[in-house]
């Protein structure tokens, strides 16, 4: 499982990567191309999005509320909330920065491993899932995080 996160990680950072390289190196205009008395253009280079902080982002269609049972899986800068539907049986890891607000409540409830109930809001993401997920998420909002009794594992 930890392999199956590395991996996936390993994946979404080096696409990442390749996607800002294209950005940067994109060709001239049609417009300057052949003409002598058109201005230099400057070069297009991809400035990073500012992420919304939770308060002031728009909810969309994807977005989900409920309460999920999982794994937490501590990781840096990515955390992951693997959840395991009860009933189904799908598997959907949901994701987390470390050491953000949303990582800071999850992390004062649950330690790396142990198994976890959070209700709040997950955004489905309209990414390519890792093998053996039906879906992958972003988690957007914590109302609250418990460890769950040893019953319940």
């Amino acid at each position: 499982m930890k392999m199956l996160i590395v991996i996936t990680l390993g994946v979404f950072l080096v696409c990442g990567g390749c996607v800002a390289e294209k950005t940067a190196d994109a060709p001239p205009s049609a417009a300057t191309v052949g003409t002598d008395t058109a201005p230099p253009v400057a070069a297009v280079t991809a400035a990073p999005v500012p992420v919304a902080p939770p308060a002031a982002r728009t909810p969309n269609e994807n977005d989900d509320t409920g309460t999920w049972a999982g794994q937490v899986k501590v990781g840096h800068p990515v955390s992951m909330f693997n959840y395991v539907g009860a009933e189904s049986g799908d598997f959907a890891p949901m994701r987390f920065t470390t050491d953000s607000e949303i990582g800071r409540k999850i992390l004062a409830g649950c330690a790396d491993d142990e198994l976890c109930e959070l209700t709040g809001v997950v955004e489905w993401l309209d990414e390519v899932p890792p093998p053996d997920a039906s879906a992958i998420g972003q988690i957007i909002r914590v109302d609250s995080v418990k460890r769950l009794p040893p019953a319940q594992r």
